[in-house]
């Protein structure tokens, strides 16, 4: 009786733990960032980072609204409803999370310049100042908020695992991309 060889069999055996291993590091990098979507919209405190964002863009909204009533008389404010405007614009049109949350930080310069510009006057009416005051606190809160939530962690969890091995050699086989997260 002739015995057969095991060397196909081990050879076929070997090319499947060599195909599986990527696989099962890919799906792994799949689920961290399934995870991530979920914390975006109820991390494990209660915070909802897209409330936040969205918080973020009715301030904007709200500090132009104001806005309007001394622009007539105030061309110069021009100069800093733009920025503002394409700020908001651009938060309004991103639609992926780790997108969204970048383009509501990105809200933050151009409405800080034009709150500093209408509180270092004094042609705002008194009930404007404290109104854009309240802005500005809610605005800089839900930076806060965001910085110090479980969703910001877990952004940056997810892109130091992604720059390294066995992700980083795997690259170019998985869709994952690096997250956008609040430096605080």
């Amino acid at each position: 009786m002739r015995r057969k060889s095991i060397a196909p069999a081990a050879i076929f055996m070997v090319l499947m733990i060599i195909i599986s291993l990527p696989m099962g590091v890919i799906r792994s990098a799949d689920d961290l960032k399934d995870d991530l979507e979920s914390l975006y919209y109820y991390d494990k405190t209660g915070i909802s980072i897209y409330d936040e964002t969205e918080n973020r863009k009715d301030q904007a909204r709200n500090l132009l609204t104001v806005t309007d009533n001394y622009i007539d008389s105030h061309s110069e404010l021009t100069a800093l409803t733009v920025p503002l405007e394409k700020a908001l614009n651009s938060a309004e049109n991103s639609y992926e999370e780790s997108a969204q949350l970048s383009a509501s930080m990105k809200l933050t310069e151009p409405f800080l310049a034009l709150y500093n510009e209408l509180t270092e006057n004094s042609y705002i009416s008194d009930e404007d100042r404290r109104t854009i005051g309240n802005m500005q606190i809610e605005m800089l809160s839900s930076r806060d908020i965001i910085a110090n939530s479980t969703y910001n962690e877990e952004a940056k969890k997810l892109n130091e695992r992604l720059d390294k091995f066995p992700l980083s050699l795997l690259d170019g086989f998985h869709d994952v991309q690096p997250a956008y997260y609040v430096e605080r």
